[in-house]
């Protein structure tokens, strides 16, 4: 296996853990008391944003809303992370990032989209910030959620959760990053502490709560502080000259990963996009200008012009010339 590849199923691993939805379908209706017990489930921020099954949607395999016309030598993958530690359980989405793969060019395109946007839930006849959808039917849902509201066509994901993330982060030994001190104090106050200001190694716990910090700005920051670590992953794999080392780490990682990608899917990917792997670009949606913020329900939300969104996120993905 080409070094290239293994990197991509680690980048796959570490930014992407939902299971598959299980509940019973949600009631139609709910009373108010009930949509009062949801809304403060998923704005707790201390709590694993998990709901009780009768307030889950099952949706079927298939059921993702896709957008008809788009460029079919583009495939758009959904990483998800959850913010659900175990192994059960629907975890709203720390994380959501669209990769899209050229399959002609190999070029690769990362889109992060801010977990706090404001949008329809399917089926749900609600809305809420787009990382609730996987707390409401998992990465079904997720993805279904990601293509109504931004007009595209993905059917695939990857996904881990918290344990996952730090497990493989350990595994590949570590990410040196350049922290701040206020990003130094915020790593520390959740974990054994012993991170400085400037070029740092972080360990898996470290990283994740690098990777988490929003306080010292907001839910973007947080975006290109993902970004800033996906980058490190690419320069610290690239840099690495031992196979057995990344066969390790992918044969490991992949018991934690849950996709739903095919074995077709991977051979694309590992012959399309390896002379390209070290020229990622990245986005974050929606963009400057095409958003504001809201306090709805007690709960900071960005509120965004979607079609906006969907215009320069599309440029981004399919090129300048997207409609």
């Amino acid at each position: 296996m080409n070094k290239f590849f293994a990197l991509f199923l680690t980048m796959l691993m570490l930014f992407s853990a939902a299971i598959p939805a299980m509940g019973e379908n949600a009631a139609d209706e709910w009373t108010d008391a009930e949509l009062e017990e949801v809304y403060d489930i998923l704005n707790d921020d201390t709590s694993s944003g998990v709901l009780p099954s009768e307030f889950r949607y099952v949706v079927e395999n298939g059921d993702y809303s896709i957008t008809e016309g788009l460029d079919k030598d583009v495939m758009n993958i959904l990483l998800l992370g959850t913010d659900n530690a175990g192994n059960a359980g629907h975890g709203r989405t720390d994380t959501m990032i669209i990769c899209s793969i050229n399959t002609k060019t190999g070029e690769v395109k990362l889109s992060s989209i801010v977990r706090d946007l404001y949008v329809h839930i399917p089926y749900m006849k609600l809305q809420n910030r787009i990382n609730a959808a996987n707390s409401f039917g998992g990465p079904n849902m997720a993805i279904k959620c990601v293509n109504e509201a931004l007009g595209l066509n993905i059917s695939r994901y990857a996904s881990i959760n918290f344990n996952g993330f730090k497990d493989l982060v350990d595994l590949l030994g570590g990410v040196e990053l350049e922290i701040t001190a206020g990003e130094a104090n915020q790593i520390n106050a959740s974990t054994r502490g012993g991170v400085k200001e400037g070029l740092a190694m972080l360990n898996g716990a470290q990283a994740l709560e690098y990777c988490r910090i929003r306080n010292l700005d907001n839910n973007f920051g947080r975006n290109e502080r993902q970004r800033k670590f996906l980058e490190a992953v690419v320069k610290k794999v690239l840099s690495e000259n031992s196979m057995d080392q990344l066969m390790t780490l992918v044969e490991a990682g992949m018991g934690m990963v849950t996709t739903n990608m095919t074995t077709s899917d991977l051979f694309t990917i590992l012959f399309t996009v390896l002379p390209n792997m070290q020229e990622l670009q990245m986005y974050s949606c929606p963009a400057q200008g095409e958003y504001h913020y809201e306090e709805i329900r007690e709960a900071s939300v960005v509120v965004a012009n979607l079609e906006k969104a969907r215009t320069s996120l599309h440029a981004f993905i399919y090129g300048e010339d997207a409609e």
